[in-house]
């Protein structure tokens, strides 16, 4: 669901246990409507998320350097 509303490209057919676990994390976020959360938790949620992504991003850009 979260490849069609990003119109990302699949993911490969073989993916190594973490990085499959993390495709299907974001598949179980995008799937989840922050609607039907209390509000605190809602932005506590999003925050941690943003945390997460900025790490996910310095993993990537730390494994181009190699």
């Amino acid at each position: 669901m979260v490849a069609v509303i990003l119109d990302l490209p699949p993911a490969p057919v073989v993916l190594s246990p973490p990085a499959q676990a993390l495709v299907d994390a974001v598949e179980a976020v995008g799937a989840q409507s922050p609607a039907g959360l209390p509000e605190g938790q809602a932005l506590a949620e999003a925050a941690v998320l943003l945390g997460q992504l900025e790490a996910l991003h310095a993993v990537v850009l730390a494994s181009r350097r190699c």
